[in-house]
């Protein structure tokens, strides 16, 4: 393993074009301490299968113990306890969740092929559609629509972990949560966004049902992926969009409270989400570094970066954890 370990800290990190992209979509930026673990990971998912991420060279060892003190053993020591105190529910929650995870929780339901649902679902979606512009009361078609969805898809309500599992990490269900909140704040009719664009993805998905419609909807389903992307990006934009909505007296302050906290049950359970947050941490160092950025929006960002990574550690695995 010496000799692996050897071929490791020989690796050109500084031109790994893999590295800079998997080090850029860490969200939050990892403290220098953890870096050597990101890059065991890294190295082992895209270099060598076989390295033991594990392994610690003497000099590496050697290191590790001189920079340790009774300060951090202590943290650690509540750490642990704190882990251990943890339940099989809170845990589910704070494993990081990555594309594969998210696609595989989604394998647990039980779907019901039923054509008489799909239709009703659609004359629903369609109709929420079409009532759109007159009032923001046709939220209530599609939460309708999309609560016959989430039980077509996830299947019949079952009191069971393995049920709860599935119907929390799928898409229909968190849309449902934007659609209720349409309804309880008629200030923000802006957040309808993200529900349009569920609604054309499921619409999309029913068409493939359809042979009426199934070559109207291929192309929506083609580019799936970029319209979930898409959609992810305007979602994290409307959080703070909704706090200076506030300010600017074109929405109530229960939308922005209402609004976060659905965004971090999307942040903790949702990869898409978390994408779009780590891209807007990108980008904002960016901005927040370069000559252009006056200090005092510096500093502005400094905060909302501050408030970001708060929620963020709620979805993130504690210290030591892969």
């Amino acid at each position: 393993m010496e000799e692996k370990y050897k071929k490791f800290k020989e690796y050109n990190w500084a031109e790994s074009s893999e590295w800079k992209s998997y080090y850029n979509n860490i969200f939050p930026t990892p403290p220098s301490s953890k870096i050597l673990r990101y890059k065991k990971k890294f190295y082992r998912n895209k270099i060598d299968p076989d390295f033991d991420i594990d392994y610690k060279s003497p000099t590496e060892e050697d290191n590790s113990y001189s920079n340790t003190n009774s300060s951090s053993t202590s943290n650690n020591q509540k750490s642990n306890e704190n882990t251990n105190n943890n339940n099989a529910f809170q845990n589910m929650f704070s494993k990081e969740q990555t594309f594969e995870t998210y696609k595989a929780a989604q394998s647990l339901a039980n779907p019901i092929n039923s054509n008489l649902l799909i239709c009703i679902e659609t004359f629903l979606l369609i109709a929420f559609i079409i009532s759109l512009p007159s009032s923001h009361k046709s939220s209530l078609l599609a939460l309708l629509g999309f609560l016959v969805r989430t039980i077509r898809c996830v299947g019949i309500p079952k009191f069971d972990m393995i049920y709860f599992r599935a119907l929390i990490m799928n898409d229909s269900c968190h849309t449902l949560l934007y659609s209720l909140q349409t309804l309880l704040d008629k200030f923000n009719y802006y957040i309808i966004i993200p529900v349009l664009i569920s609604t054309i993805i499921a619409l999309s998905d029913n068409g493939r049902n359809i042979n009426l419609f199934k070559k109207y909807t291929d192309f929506a389903n083609n580019k799936r992926e970029e319209l979930i992307e898409v959609r992810s990006n305007i979602e994290v934009t409307i959080g703070f969009v909704s706090i200076f909505g506030v300010f600017l007296k074109i929405n109530s302050i229960i939308t922005p409270i209402l609004y976060w906290q659905v965004m971090k049950f999307r942040y903790t359970l949702n990869p898409y989400i978390k994408k779009s947050f780590s891209h807007l941490n990108h980008v904002s160092n960016q901005f927040k570094n370069s000559e252009k950025c006056p200090k005092l929006l510096s500093l502005i960002i400094d905060k909302i970066q501050m408030a970001i990574i708060y929620m963020a550690k709620m979805g993130n695995p504690q210290p030591g954890q892969d």
